[in-house]
């Protein structure tokens, strides 16, 4: 096994309650109507009953982000002073939302960089912003705890920072203890701009 000297950590941050308060919702449809609009926390545990089905719409809307989202900033300046040192030690860091695509990639990124956060291509050594979202079937939280388990696989990690607003999803993630006994898993609750140790 490498020592961790030749191994990195590797930090993620969730958008939607840990960066910015958000406003959009995601639609419960049965039969071509709305039944409920679900926020983002209770979107990440809802269980779809027969013939309903989520719309995205809101969700994927650049211009609701952008025009509605109030930032958390003890939270992002947080993110901003880790993202210099992981950016010096040669770690990684990642934004890992239950999002899809927004309608207007540029938009979204140019608003997250306006507030420090360096988001962007991971090839110009910015912060990338993976789309839990964009994977088909399971939850949110399933899917950012296979995404973490991709990651972790590789063996290039002796240690996992996860910050997150939804307790489900970091719960998810530390189903993977046993799995990779070596590495340390440090997680965070997010509640009202607060961080909390879990």
């Amino acid at each position: 096994m490498k020592s961790f000297k030749t191994k990195k950590s590797i930090t993620f941050f969730d958008i939607d309650d840990t960066l910015f308060s958000t406003k959009a919702r995601v639609y419960v449809v049965k039969n071509n109507k709305v039944i409920k609009k679900l926020t983002n926390q209770e979107y990440n545990t809802y269980k779809l009953q027969d013939n309903e089905e989520f719309n995205y719409n809101e969700f994927e809307d650049s211009d609701l982000f952008v025009n509605t989202s109030e930032p958390i900033m003890p939270v992002i300046k947080k993110l901003v002073s880790m993202f210099k040192n992981i950016r010096a030690t040669g770690s990684d860091m990642y934004l890992l939302t239950a999002r899809r695509d927004f309608d207007n990639k540029e938009k979204f990124l140019k608003f997250l960089n306006d507030f420090g956060i360096e988001a962007g291509n991971i090839k110009d050594k910015k912060i990338h912003v993976i789309r839990a979202g964009n994977r088909p079937c399971k939850g949110p939280a399933d899917k950012k705890k296979d995404i973490v388990k991709e990651f972790l696989s590789t063996g290039k990690y002796y240690k996992i920072r996860l910050y997150d607003d939804d307790k489900s999803n970091l719960e998810a993630v530390k189903r993977l203890y046993d799995d990779f006994p070596d590495i340390i898993f440090e997680m965070f609750l997010i509640n009202d701009g607060k961080v909390l140790s879990l």
